[in-house]
């Protein structure tokens, strides 16, 4: 309640999943909306050119075969990779701490 799928807007972030995850997942960012365009499932914002070069796998994001539109972090390169959004994965979300 009240969480969404992972957004890593930070290469710290990046550095969480790095340590803790242990097999392939869907982060909180795609393109369906608009081919080549991605957005974060947060707040609705656009992954900027700079960090997409850091995040994704040489290559990456490549649409390939037209039908990838999800994003996962990959295990095995420990980077992000677009794939088709009805693979089965297991998933990491977040929720937004507040103060009493």
């Amino acid at each position: 309640m009240g969480s969404t799928l992972m957004s890593v807007k930070y290469l710290e972030k990046l550095d969480i999943l790095k340590t803790y995850v242990t097999s392939s997942v869907y982060v909180g960012l795609d393109d369906t909306v608009k081919e080549g365009t991605f957005i974060w499932h947060d707040d609705g914002t656009v992954l900027n050119r700079e960090l997409m070069l850091q995040i994704f796998n040489s290559g990456e994001p490549n649409n390939s075969n037209g039908k990838e539109d999800c994003v996962n972090y990959d295990i095995g390169s420990k980077l992000f990779n677009d794939i088709d959004c009805s693979e089965l994965r297991n998933y990491v979300c977040e929720k937004s701490c507040f103060s009493f």
